[in-house]
Order: C-alpha cells, then structure tokens, then sequence
C-alpha cells in the first residue's frame, strides 16, 4: 500500500516522540480511572482526530503543522499532546498549518534562551530571555537554575499576556518569534484558553478512541509495511 503524505507525517512524529517501535507498543493507560490498552500511535491520531472534530482545524493541519517541529518539541520537554495543542490553538486564526508549524520551531528555539560563548564556553541568556524578564517577569531558569521546559514557559506567558499592554505585546512577541512570525505568536497568546483547553481534554481522556476507523486503517498499513522491511 502506498504511502501517504499523511501517513508520512505521522510517522515523523511519531518517530520525534521515541521513534515507530516505541509508538507500535501497546501500553496500559488509565483514561477516567479504567485501565485499557493503547498505543502512542493511537493517542497521537485519536489527538489529531478530536481536534478536527471540535476546533476550526482538521486532522490534517495538526499533523502538518506538528511534523514540522515535532523533533524541537520533543528536545524542550514538550509531549506531543501539548506540541498539537499549539497548532491548534494559532491555526484556528492563522490558518495556514505549515506557516504555524515552521513559527513553532523558531519560538521554540528562541524561548531556549541560552547561548554559549564562543570565546570561552560560558552560558548566557539571549534576547529573548532577556525580553521575558524585563516585560513579563519570566524567569527562563527554574530554582535550579535549569532550562524550564517549554510547556512551562509558554503557559507562563500565556498567564501574563491578557495584563500586558499593547505595546508590551509587540515588542515581547517580536523577541520570542521574530517579525516573521510574530503573527502566528500573537493568534496562539490571543487564542490561549483553547490552547489549555485542548490540552485539559487531552488529560481527561476525551480524546481516547475519537478516531477508531483512521486507527485501524494507518496501523494495519505501518505495521504491513514494517513487516515488509
């Protein structure tokens, strides 16, 4: 069976998130307090199929836009619920999931916010950290003095984005995306509470089993071809 560009994107995050074997292994998960068995590979289409269902997105803007940036999400502690719930929440005003999916990973890699110098090895905070302390009051570093990882941080600045002003919002949006893609930070900041949204369905198991069919038909055709190799 041919590959689809679909089944292409799927398998590039499912491969970001601990790679296909990992994903294929059927796992005990509790979803509102009963055990039953589930893949990663069912949790991540069951997520992409909720969001189609219930959001101004499809399926396939999640995986398009999530494909894209899913090996970043996956390297600043992100799960990929949370990476999808991203998509959703700039794509419902944005509406162009590569365009969201290519702004992510530069937001992501800019809110890392340590950089090395190269004239003696010692770590320092870019601009954009600096941004986040000065507008926002946000602390890159945890009370360890460790990266925060990315959920963290970008649900603290959602948390401070309502009460900041209008200019505040511009230039912060400017040092966390840059210019080129400070519209799709700007739609996710405004579109916040779908994003928490998104991500407290996902937690509460609402998403368990929404895309049965597209399961069946996506894992018989992976494993068939893995069969095949």
């Amino acid at each position: 069976q041919e590959e689809t560009v679909a089944d292409q994107q799927i398998k590039a995050i499912a491969s970001a998130y601990g790679g296909i074997d990992k994903a294929m292994k059927t796992n005990e998960k509790s979803v509102k307090g009963v055990k039953q068995e589930y893949t990663e590979m069912t949790a991540i289409i069951d997520a992409m199929n909720y969001a189609g269902n219930n959001y101004a997105v499809t399926s396939a803007d999640v995986a398009q836009g999530l494909s894209k940036f899913a090996s970043v999400a996956k390297a600043s502690g992100a799960e990929a619920y949370q990476a999808m719930s991203y998509v959703v929440g700039a794509n419902e005003t944005v509406q162009n999931a590569s365009k969201v999916g290519t702004a992510m990973k530069t937001i992501i890699s800019r809110m890392d916010g340590l950089q090395a110098s190269a004239k003696d090895g010692s770590i320092y905070t870019n601009k954009t950290a600096l941004a986040l302390k000065t507008i926002a009051g946000i602390n890159i570093l945890d009370d360890n003095k460790q990266l925060k990882d990315f959920n963290d941080l970008i649900t603290e600045v959602g948390e401070k984005w309502t009460s900041l002003g209008k200019n505040e919002k511009i230039a912060l949006a400017e040092a966390i995306a840059g210019k080129n893609q400070l519209n799709v930070f700007q739609a996710m900041m405004d579109n916040w509470q779908t994003v928490l949204q998104y991500q407290g369905e996902y937690k509460e198991g609402f998403m368990v089993g929404s895309a049965e069919v597209e399961n069946a038909r996506f894992i018989d055709s992976l494993e068939g071809r893995i069969v095949q190799l």
